[in-house]
C-alpha cells in the first residue's frame, strides 16, 4: 500500500481509534451516568416520564386498531394479541397483524397539504377502512385504538397530549401547537360516526418497548438508532425528582412501582464522548449546536456527513479522493447508505462496485486506492458509533439498577434491549460491534456467564405492535368476551377488548423496511432471507440471543394488505350499510 494511505491509517487511529480499553469505557460510561441523573432531576426538555406504569405481562388478549403516522407513510392495522394461545410451525406466535394497510407517497404528500379537521378527517377514513375489514371478518363493532406519532408532544395521560410541533412538511403542524391529540382524533371518528377509542399514544422508542416487552418481560429499554437516536427505559418512581413524579397523575394505579421513561437519548453526551475537529464542525453548522451530541455521532443522518468532512478535509494533504464526485462539496450528500454498501463490499470488488453505488458525472473508475480509503473511514466511523451507542446503552442499565450488573442478586440471566431502526438494523456488523462492546462491559462472554448479559433484541414492526400493547396493557381485563355483531356497541368509554377465539396460523412475519434503493444492494452481499408479506403477520417469541437483522422488503403494496375486489364488489354496498348501521346505534 501507498504512503498515502499509511498516513490515512494513522490519521484515523488517532482521530477515531477502533478500540478503547475497558477502564476507558467504563470511566466515560460513568460521565454518561451522572449526565442521565442531571438529566432526570434537572432538565424538561430530556428524561420525560410517561403515563406508562403498567407493563405488559405477555397474557395481554384481543383484537385493537393500531395507526402508526410517521414522515412519508400511515399506516393503519388491525392487530392481535394472544399471549401463548395461538402456535404457529415455529412455536407460540402471541402478536399478529390480521389486516394492514399503507399509504405513502403521493397520498401522504397530499395530507400534508391539509389543515384543520381535514387532516384528520383524512386520517380517520383510512382508520374506517381497516375498521370496516374488522366488521366485515371478526364481526368488531367497538374498537381500541392505539396511535404511535412520530412527532413531539407534550404527554398528559397515556391517551392523550399537547402538540408541540410537526415538521417534515406537515402545514397542520403550526395551527396544532399545544392542542389535544386525542380532542382531534375523537372529534373526526365522530363526524364518521364511529365507535373508536383513542386509548394511548406512544412514540417509537416506548412502542418498541412495549412491543418487545410483550414477549420478552425482562426488557427494560429499548433503542432507536436510524435517521436519529432515542431510547426509552423503565424507571422506579422512587427515582423522579417532585417536579416529574406522578403523585397527582389520576391515571396511576396505585400500587405502580415503575414508569417508562421517553430518555431523550440524543441529547447526552456533550463534554463526555471525545469527539474530533469534524464533529466540532458539524455541530457548529446546526441550528442549535450541542442540542443532540449523541445523535450527531451516531445518527444515520449524520455518519455519512462525518465522513465527507473527513474526505473533503485530507483529499489536499493525502492525495487521494482525486476522482471523487464533485457533488460530495455539499453538505450530506454522501449518504450513510454508501458507507454501508462500501463497508460490505470486499477490497477487490471495491472500485466496480463503488460505480453501482454512487456513480460519477464520467465514466473514470475509482481508482482501488481511493476505495480503499473510503471503506477504511467509513470502518472507523462506524465503529465509533458502535462504540458510543453501547456506552450509552450500559449507562443507561447502570443508571436504572443502581447495582453491579453482575451482582447474584439479579434475576435474570438476560437483560434484554429491543431496538428497532435502520442503521442498527441494515449497517454491516453494527449490531454485533455494538454487542461486543456491551459484554466488554459487562464482562459476559462464553466462558464467562455468570454475570449478566445486555442482549440486544430486534423488535420487528414496534410501532404497530407496540401502539396496540399499550392499550391492551393498560385496559385488558382477564375473560373479556369478544364484541361480534349479535353484542351491543359500547359507547367509547366502555370499550371491550375484543379477545380473540381464531386458531388460524399465520404466516412469517416480513422483514421492516428502512433503507433507501441504494442499500438494498447491500442485500445481495448480506447471507439472509426475505418474505414477502402477507395479509397475516405473526411475531413468535424471541429466543435470548442476538437477534439478526433481516433483509428488507421496500416493496409494501396496498394490494398485499387490501380486501380482495371480488369481495368488495360484491358485497361493498350491503356492507357498509351494516356496519355504519351497528356503529351509529
Amino acid at each position: 500500500m501507498s504512503t498515502s494511505l499509511d498516513q490515512l491509517r494513522s490519521t484515523l487511529q488517532s482521530e477515531f481509534p477502533l478500540d478503547f480499553s475497558t477502564p476507558r469505557l467504563l470511566e466515560i460510561s460513568s460521565q454518561l451516568i451522572e449526565a442521565f441523573n442531571d438529566g432526570l432531576q434537572n432538565s424538561t426538555a430530556a428524561m420525560l416520564p410517561s403515563h406508562i406504569y403498567t407493563l405488559p405481562t405477555g397474557t395481554e388478549q384481543g383484537k385493537y386498531l393500531s395507526v402508526d403516522l410517521g414522515g412519508s407513510t400511515l399506516r393503519v392495522a388491525l392487530v392481535q394479541l394472544t399471549g401463548a394461545g395461538v402456535t404457529g410451525e415455529e412455536g407460540p406466535r402471541p402478536m399478529s397483524i390480521l389486516e394492514m394497510k399503507t399509504w405513502g407517497g403521493s397520498q401522504i404528500d397530499h395530507l400534508k397539504t391539509l389543515t384543520g379537521d381535514a387532516f384528520f378527517d383524512w386520517i380517520a377514513l383510512r382508520v374506517q377502512e381497516v375498521a370496516d375489514i374488522a366488521y366485515k371478518r371478526f364481526g368488531l363493532t367497538g374498537l381500541r385504538l392505539g396511535l404511535s406519532w412520530s412527532f413531539p408532544i407534550e404527554s398528559t395521560s397515556i391517551d392523550s397530549g399537547k402538540v408541540q410541533g410537526m415538521g417534515k412538511g406537515f402545514i397542520v403542524a403550526d395551527s396544532l401547537l399545544g392542542t389535544d391529540l386525542k380532542t382531534h382524533f375523537t372529534n373526526a371518528f365522530n363526524r364518521l360516526g364511529l365507535k373508536i377509542s383513542l386509548d394511548a399514544i406512544v412514540n417509537d422508542s416506548l412502542a418498541a418497548f412495549l412491543s418487545h416487552a410483550y414477549t420478552a418481560p425482562a426488557t427494560r429499554s429499548a433503542l432507536i438508532l436510524g435517521t436519529g437516536t432515542n431510547a426509552s427505559v423503565s424507571l422506579p418512581l422512587s427515582k423522579l425528582p417532585p417536579h416529574k413524579s406522578a403523585d397527582n397523575d389520576l391515571t396511576r394505579p396505585p400500587d405502580a412501582q415503575e414508569v417508562l421513561v421517553n430518555t431523550e437519548l440524543s441529547m447526552f453526551g456533550k463534554g463526555i464522548l471525545p469527539v474530533t475537529k469534524w464533529d466540532d464542525a458539524l455541530d457548529a453548522a446546526m441550528p442549535r449546536p450541542g442540542f443532540q451530541p449523541l445523535e450527531y455521532l451516531i445518527g444515520g443522518r449524520y455518519v455519512g456527513e462525518i465522513a465527507r468532512r473527513v474526505i473533503t478535509d485530507l483529499e489536499k494533504e493525502s492525495g487521494l479522493f482525486g476522482s471523487r464526485p464533485s457533488s460530495w462539496d455539499e453538505p450530506y450528500s454522501l449518504h450513510t447508505e454508501i458507507l454501508a454498501s462500501i463497508e460490505a463490499c470486499p477490497d477487490d470488488k471495491l472500485p466496480t462496485s463503488y460505480k453501482g453505488i454512487h456513480p460519477s458525472l464520467d465514466d473514470t473508475p475509482l481508482p482501488f486506492e481511493d476505495a480503499v480509503a473510503l471503506k477504511l473511514i467509513s470502518h472507523h466511523i462506524s465503529s465509533r458509533a458502535a462504540r458510543y451507542c453501547a456506552i450509552a446503552l450500559y449507562a443507561l442499565m447502570k443508571f436504572r439498577e443502581h447495582e453491579d450488573l453482575s451482582s447474584s442478586s439479579q434475576s435474570s440471566d438476560v437483560i434484554p434491549i429491543a431496538f428497532v431502526g435502520s442503521v442498527m438494523e441494515k449497517y454491516p456488523d453494527l449490531l454485533e460491534r455494538t454487542q461486543a462492546v456491551l459484554d466488554r462491559l459487562t464482562g459476559w462472554s462464553p466462558e464467562n456467564t455468570g454475570t449478566q448479559r445486555i442482549l440486544l433484541q430486534f423488535s420487528p414492526e414496534s410501532a404497530i405492535f407496540g401502539a396496540a400493547v399499550a392499550v391492551a396493557a393498560a385496559h385488558s381485563k382477564p375473560s373479556t368476551p369478544a364484541v361480534t355483531a349479535s353484542n351491543s356497541v359500547r359507547t367509547s368509554n366502555s370499550l371491550p377488548d375484543n379477545s380473540s377465539n381464531t386458531t388460524d396460523t399465520p404466516p412469517p412475519q416480513p422483514s421492516p423496511s428502512f433503507f433507501t434503493k441504494k442499500f438494498r444492494s447491500l442485500s445481495s452481499m448480506k447471507k439472509s432471507t426475505s418474505k414477502k408479506l402477507n395479509k397475516k403477520i405473526s411475531i413468535p417469541n424471541p429466543p435470548n440471543r442476538v437477534v439478526a437483522p433481516k433483509e428488507a422488503n421496500d416493496d409494501f403494496s396496498k394490494e398485499s394488505h387490501a380486501v380482495p375486489s371480488i369481495l368488495t364488489s360484491i358485497n361493498g354496498f350491503f356492507s357498509q350499510y351494516l356496519f355504519h348501521k351497528a356503529l351509529k346505534r
